[in-house]
């Protein structure tokens, strides 16, 4: 993978990571209100749901990128779609004024840690987005799984470098998402769009 190439992956993960979905917004909620320590479970739960779910999604990628080559290029082309469906999603959200509800309860690292999966598993998304993201960053003429393994490792990394700095700084955090809630979402569907564009324009 190109240096380039190499810190636009970097760069989508981790923004991908800090938009709020379903594990981050349960980082968020369990910081805010049963502090960073009880919620680390949640955030090992969603690293092992992740995982779980990249083995799942990219089962068969390895057979579609050697029995058919226009496939391969058409996954590319959902990917760089999906990314701008985020963007769009994100644009429309900065029009609404959401809020985050304290519905969780601690329940137990062991309980905390089983949400932290089930909520990645209630994504169908997730899967959509390893079978549909991945293949816009790897090389059909190199091997598979090496470029499964190091793409899927700089992104769990991603999403636990940013769910950490969710769950240590949380305090802070909450009161800037409630004041510029809708700046960040608007900010945030501009950088998926522009990613996008440069994507499909690279494929």
């Amino acid at each position: 993978m190109e240096n380039q190439t190499l810190l636009t992956y970097i760069l989508t993960c981790v923004i991908a990571a800090g938009t709020p979905g379903p594990g981050t917004i349960s980082v968020i909620v369990y910081s805010a209100m049963v502090g960073w320590r009880k919620t680390l479970p949640v955030i090992f739960g969603v690293q092992a749901g992740m995982f779980a779910m990249a083995v799942l999604a990219l089962s068969g990628v390895s057979a579609t990128l050697t029995t058919s080559p226009k496939l391969f290029i058409a996954l590319q082309y959902l990917g760089a779609g999906y990314i701008a469906y985020l963007g769009v999603m994100s644009l429309l959200a900065s029009r609404q004024s959401e809020q985050f509800e304290a519905t969780m309860r601690d329940k137990g690292n062991w309980q905390n840690f089983n949400h932290g999966m089930i909520v990645t598993f209630a994504s169908p998304k997730t899967l959509l987005f390893f079978t549909s993201f991945f293949p816009l960053f790897m090389d059909s003429e190199k091997a598979v799984l090496p470029q499964i393994s190091w793409l899927l490792f700089i992104l769990l990394f991603c999403t636990l470098m940013v769910h950490l700095i969710y769950c240590f700084f949380m305090n802070k955090m909450t009161d800037i998402f409630k004041k510029y809630n809708q700046q960040f979402n608007f900010s945030v569907g501009i950088i998926f769009l522009l990613l996008a564009l440069y994507m499909a324009w690279g494929i």
